[in-house]
C-alpha cells in the first residue's frame, strides 16, 4: 500500500531524545495520543514505561501541571512521560531514538523490559549511541552500525525481514547504532 505524509505518520509513535511536553498537566500530555483513553489504560501505560509510581505521588497525579516544556519534571520522568505516550497510541511502528538516555540504569531495565512486552506484534527501530544502551530481546532481528542519514538503503532489507519476523509470530526490533560519517 502506498501511504504519504500525514497518512504515514499516523502509523508510527516516535519518542526522542528529547521529547517534547506541552505547558499543560501530564494527563493531556498523555491524552494527545489517544483523547479517549481510560483510566485503567492511562494506568498502563505508565506502568509499563515506568511513570506510574512518580506520577502517583504528585499531589494532583494526572492532573498536575507540569509547566513550559516540562520543567518540573526531571529528563528522566519527561522521557517516561514520552514513552508512556508513545504507548498510548498504540501504533504498528515504534522509533526510539536514544528515547532511555535520561534515565538511570535501573529505570532504563525497567523500561526496556515492559517496552519488549509492548512491541509484541510490532516493529520498532531503537537508535542508540551505543549497544550497550539497549538489552534487545530474543526477537531482535537487526542489529546495525550505520550513519542514520543515509539509512535508506536499508530500508528495503529491514521491511523484508520484518515481514518475515512477523509472519513468524517474533517481535520485530532494529537496534539502530548512531553513528557520526568519518571526518579527514
Amino acid at each position: 500500500r502506498h501511504c504519504v505524509g500525514q497518512e504515514l505518520r499516523r502509523h508510527f509513535a516516535v519518542v526522542p531524545q528529547d521529547p517534547f511536553i506541552f505547558r499543560s498537566t501530564i494527563r493531556h500530555n498523555l491524552t494527545v495520543a489517544c483523547p479517549q483513553a481510560s483510566a485503567e489504560r492511562l494506568r498502563r501505560a505508565c506502568e509499563q514505561a515506568n511513570a506510574w509510581e512518580f506520577i502517583a505521588k504528585l499531589p494532583r497525579g494526572l492532573d498536575t501541571p507540569v509547566g513550559e516544556s516540562g520543567t518540573t519534571l526531571s529528563g528522566g520522568q519527561r522521557q517516561r512521560l514520552a514513552i508512556a505516550r508513545a504507548l498510548l497510541a498504540e501504533q504498528d511502528f515504534f522509533i526510539f531514538d536514544e528515547a532511555t538516555s535520561a534515565l538511570d540504569t535501573v529505570s532504563e531495565r525497567l523500561i526496556q523490559d515492559a517496552l519488549h512486552e509492548a512491541m509484541a506484534g510490532r516493529t520498532a527501530l531503537v537508535i542508540v549511541d551505543r549497544q550497550v544502551d539497549f538489552a534487545a530481546p530474543d526477537g531482535v532481528i537487526g542489529r546495525f552500525g550505520v550513519d542514520l542519514s543515509a539509512a535508506a538503503g536499508a530500508l528495503e532489507q529491514a521491511q523484508r525481514l520484518a515481514d518475515a519476523a512477523r509472519a513468524a509470530g517474533a517481535p520485530v526490533v532494529f537496534v539502530g547504532l548512531e553513528t557520526t560519517p568519518e571526518t579527514d
